[in-house]
């Protein structure tokens, strides 16, 4: 697929890739080919729910969800020996954290890839694909197509197609 070059009739400056992007931690790679801005995946490893039970009406990696919390013996052992007891359970909430974000954003563009592909080539809606997702006390609850309006704790997705042939998802500002 060809997306135009929006290049083509002005004076390149500078150009920021792909790789850059993820090297610098502005983007976290889902892939080969996807890609969640930092700051969603911040989000999702913040608002994802604590407990074993992912989020309702969310598309989820349920293997990736429920294997989020488990670590062999010995890289516990490991984390304790780097960062101390209480280091290494910091560490470890990290990793959960970090292993449900992707559970979810990876589902997440995997389930909606084709919709933000066509919205995106029919330029429907100025070519953006969005979502919203809905939380309740500070955790992201569920995942909806349709703009709930003014709902308390709604916050919009964007899904669209990148130069990788594959989607990113990414917040309004992140653009």
């Amino acid at each position: 697929m060809d997306y135009p070059n929006p290049f083509d009739e002005a004076e390149v400056v500078s150009i920021y890739t792909d790789g850059q992007a993820v090297e610098d931690g502005v983007l976290v790679a889902i892939g080969r080919k996807d890609r969640v801005s930092r700051a969603v995946w911040d989000w999702l490893a913040e608002k994802a729910p604590k407990g074993a039970q992912p989020p309702s009406c969310w598309p989820v990696d349920l293997m990736g969800w429920f294997q989020a919390s488990k670590i062999s013996k010995t890289d516990a052992l490991k984390l304790i020996a780097e960062h101390g007891k209480d280091g290494a359970q910091q560490k470890f909430d990290e990793m959960i954290a970090d292993r449900k974000a992707l559970a979810m954003s990876s589902a997440l563009i995997r389930t909606h890839a084709t919709q933000a592909t066509r919205v995106y080539e029919e330029n429907t809606g100025g070519g953006i694909y969005k979502l919203w997702a809905l939380e309740h006390n500070d955790v992201i609850e569920k995942l909806s197509a349709e703009d709930p309006g003014a709902f308390a704790g709604a916050s919009v997705l964007w899904l669209m197609p990148n130069d990788n042939g594959g989607i990113t998802l990414m917040f309004p500002e992140d653009y």
